[in-house]
């Protein structure tokens, strides 16, 4: 079986050489890397450069100007000669085994493996185990992804067989953030085979960038606007479609209600109160869940007071708030 692993690169100049090595030296050895330099200004493109004399059977490079992580993975997906491919971000890093690993399963539409949270110095934060199983349904599969209350949507954490990401024509949304959370739901939910393996199979580095909450107002405002829109197309999408039953339409709804309501948490007060206009709007409060007790209550609280809800008990109670997701 043939793999294609796509690495969009932005000025990665400080990781990138962790990330090629690790992807370079596979175990399994009938690969290729698709690497698209997004208009990289640092010394990504002199770093590429050099691996490619030294392998150049295995890279596919390509150059565009940049435009964002979303048209470049969408660009990646259409150089795929593979059967199956993934993604890589240039500033992390995979196990050198995980071609090996997933190569002794076939005929999924999708693949998922466990990632675990690194700091610059390559220490662990944070193991993210997702749910094990082996040959569900999409159904099925996001219904435990939902249930175990463990982050899921990275798209870095699996494979995708190409001929199913052709079938329902999936491309992240170009121009906007959260874009894994606009997608990878749907391509898990209207998979007919999926497998979920107890591996860890990505190492996700938390740099500078990524640790240090972005204090730009506007961005964020853009940012939780974004995660509406993604909102609204996958609250239509699933709840028009007859072929998703009624118990994965509810849990559905509730996360993704909650995955909103708890972005408010990051707005400037100038765009706060605007933003719960648009919660109360789509009315996300009915979509959550109350089948249990702290279910209940929090639905109550937010029913009462949803401005309280989020700045006093998601910024206290985190742990609390994850119990009654």
């Amino acid at each position: 079986m043939k793999y294609s692993i796509i690495i969009p690169v932005f000025n990665a100049e400080k990781y990138l050489n962790k990330c090629l090595d690790s992807v370079l030296n596979q175990t399994y050895d009938n690969y290729e890397v698709i690497i698209i330099n997004d208009g990289s200004t640092d010394k990504s493109e002199k770093i590429i450069n050099q691996y490619i004399l030294k392998y150049k059977d295995k890279i596919k490079y390509f150059y565009k100007e940049n435009s964002g992580v979303s048209d470049t993975r969408n660009f990646g997906i259409s150089k795929v000669s593979g059967e199956y491919f993934t993604f890589v971000d240039s500033d992390d890093y995979v196990d050198t085994n995980l071609l090996k690993v997933i190569n002794q399963y076939n005929d999924f539409d999708i693949l998922s493996f466990n990632l675990v949270e690194v700091n610059q110095d390559y220490e662990l934060l944070n193991k993210i185990v997702k749910p094990s199983f082996d040959n569900l349904n999409g159904q099925n599969s996001i219904i435990k992804f939902i249930e175990s209350k463990e982050y899921f949507d990275t798209p870095v954490s699996y494979v995708y067989k190409k001929q199913y990401w052709d079938k329902y024509k999936f491309k992240y949304e170009v121009g906007r953030y959260h874009e894994d959370f606009g997608l990878t739901p749907l391509v898990i939910l209207y998979s007919e085979k999926m497998i979920s393996l107890d591996f860890v199979g990505y190492y996700y580095v938390q740099s500078d960038n990524s640790i240090t909450r972005t204090i730009d107002a506007q961005k964020n405002k853009k940012k939780a606007y974004d995660m509406l829109y993604h909102f609204d197309k996958l609250f239509n999408l699933v709840n028009n479609d007859n072929n998703i039953d009624h118990k994965t339409k509810k849990l559905f709804n509730s996360y993704i209600a909650n995955s909103i309501i708890l972005k408010a948490k990051e707005l400037d007060n100038a765009f706060f109160n605007e933003y719960i206009k648009e919660l109360k709007r789509r009315n996300v409060i009915t979509l959550l869940l109350s089948d249990t007790i702290k279910r209940k209550i929090k639905k109550a609280i937010l029913l009462l007071n949803i401005k309280a809800y989020i700045k006093y008990f998601v910024s206290r109670w985190k742990k609390w708030i994850k119990l009654v997701l």
